[in-house]
């Protein structure tokens, strides 16, 4: 059983008077490549019983961009704005139920968490910036496919994801060194994780938190789009008023219809 939830959001304020922003002016494009040996990490009761192993790796190649030359990038200490493609090896990670749960009884074969295709984008401030050092945290989301899910037939001990499709959030902690004038030397802890929302069951969710090593290459070659006339305000902040309008879309299922089809509970 499962319903769609619409949420309409509305938010209206009066409309006085604004000023123009500074256009952000893109001055690095880089490259980044990394790779992250994790464990999976088992945070609910029911997975740390039957979770055999929990080994996990994850590769990623992102498109690095650091805007300069305006207001937000010098407040925010020059942060890079990164998207890219990560693919987690999660066969590593096996489940089996070795007594009776409920309804469901032991099967002869062990279940596996799938591999994870995830297209992401990330935000990363630098906390402090030297010649060769860079310290600093990144927040970041996207959206995963994983062609091995749960299912009755051959991975029934697989209760952290039931479905394809999922979402896709990470953080973590960074140190950089420039070891030569374009390439640098990145590391630092990684926690990712993917679930559906519970859009669809069972939905434990994977999460995943390991140290990851990279590379980093970043022409010193500038493309910056210089905003016109000066970016500094000198004048204090004129308050003004604005406008918004927002639409939220929502969805929820009955934890009933999973209690019904996987123990057959009345």
């Amino acid at each position: 059983m499962r319903k769609l939830l619409f949420i309409p959001f509305l938010l209206l304020s009066a409309v006085a008077s604004a000023e123009e922003c500074d256009s952000i002016a893109i001055s690095k494009i880089g490259i980044e490549v990394r790779y992250t040996p994790a464990q999976t990490l088992c945070i609910d009761k029911e997975p740390r019983i039957w979770t055999k192993t929990k080994e996990t790796h994850a590769i990623a190649a992102q498109v690095n961009i650091t805007p300069t030359e305006n207001d937000f990038a010098r407040d925010y200490n020059y942060p890079t704005f990164s998207i890219g493609l990560r693919y987690n090896l999660n066969h590593g990670t096996t489940m089996h139920k070795d007594t009776p749960w409920g309804e469901a009884q032991p099967v002869d074969y062990t279940s596996k968490l799938g591999n994870f295709l995830t297209l992401y984008g990330t935000f990363n401030r630098p906390l402090y910036r030297s010649k060769h050092w860079q310290w600093g945290y990144y927040l970041g989301t996207g959206v995963g496919y994983t062609s091995l899910k749960y299912n009755q037939k051959n991975n029934i001990d697989n209760e952290y994801i039931g479905s394809h499709l999922n979402i896709f959030f990470t953080a973590g902690l960074y140190g950089q060194y420039k070891v030569a004038r374009e390439w640098s030397i990145k590391a630092g802890l990684d926690f990712a994780h993917h679930s559906n929302g519970a859009m669809a069951r069972p939905n434990k969710g994977a999460n995943y938190l390991g140290p990851f090593l990279g590379i980093v290459y970043e022409p010193e070659k500038e493309t910056t789009k210089v905003a016109k006339g000066n970016t500094h305000h000198k004048d204090p902040f004129q308050k003004y008023w604005f406008t918004e309008f927002t639409l939220g879309i929502g969805g929820k299922t009955l934890l009933e219809d999973w209690q019904q089809t996987q123990f057959e509970t009345p």
